[in-house]
């Protein structure tokens, strides 16, 4: 029982993107997101019993991880770019 509130907010995330998209929930992805991380944090409270402090900090050290990945993508993404504008062929 245990392991499928722990897998609850899966379910709840997946449920709700379905829903949205096949009903008239008229939901986000931008609003569902927020409202699973809440839920996963609490369902660590109860079951892992976790600290909030202890739950925010590791979501703000893989935010950190998550920023570099975006800027390494996104500089990638900016140099292809100019490497289409410009008509630079890579050597293959």
């Amino acid at each position: 029982m245990i392991a499928f509130i722990k897998l609850s907010p899966i379910i709840i995330l997946a449920g709700l993107m379905m829903a949205s998209n096949i009903g008239d929930l008229g939901l986000d992805i931008l609003i569902i997101a927020p409202i699973t991380t809440v839920y996963a944090a609490l369902i660590a409270i109860f079951t892992e019993k976790y600290k909030l402090s202890e739950i925010v900090d590791a979501a703000v050290d893989r935010v950190k991880e998550e920023q570099l990945v975006f800027f390494i993508l996104m500089l990638a993404y900016g140099m292809a770019e100019a490497f289409m504008a410009t008509g630079v062929v890579l050597p293959s």
